[in-house]
């Protein structure tokens, strides 16, 4: 499945690389300081993955952070509830592309199931 890149994790992405960078913390460090795996840290940053609420918990304790301050651009202070509205555009965006993979799939069953009847149809003895 293929995970939509939004505005909101691309600036979570930018802002826990910059952080950890300004710890001089390698991903491994990060990942031990954060109770997760160095590929899992990875996988975030390259932004395949999508963090916990507990991870990002940890992340931002980790790099000394408020939690805001993984979803907002440079220096921003954002409203709670333009946090709010951004991180629900987010989890929007996230809920499309899973109904398309979703529809995808059932599209490619529907017709491999099409194409094996027809097949099975064409396998049957003709009646003389």
């Amino acid at each position: 499945m293929s995970n939509p890149s939004t505005q909101f994790h691309e600036l979570l992405i930018k802002n826990i690389k910059l952080h950890r960078k300004q710890h001089a913390y390698s991903q491994m460090k990060l990942a031990e300081l954060c109770a997760v795996s160095s590929n899992y840290i990875g996988e975030i940053e390259m932004g395949r993955k999508f963090p916990s609420a507990d991870t990002m918990e940890r992340l931002t304790a980790a790099l000394d952070l408020k939690p805001y301050q993984l979803f907002v651009e440079g220096n921003e202070t954002p409203s709670e509830e333009e946090i709010i509205e951004r991180y629900n555009n987010h989890l929007k965006a996230l809920e499309a592309a899973n109904l398309k993979v979703d529809l995808d799939q059932a599209k490619e069953s529907y017709y491999t199931s099409r194409m094996n009847d027809a097949n099975n149809q064409d396998n049957q003895p003709k009646a003389q």
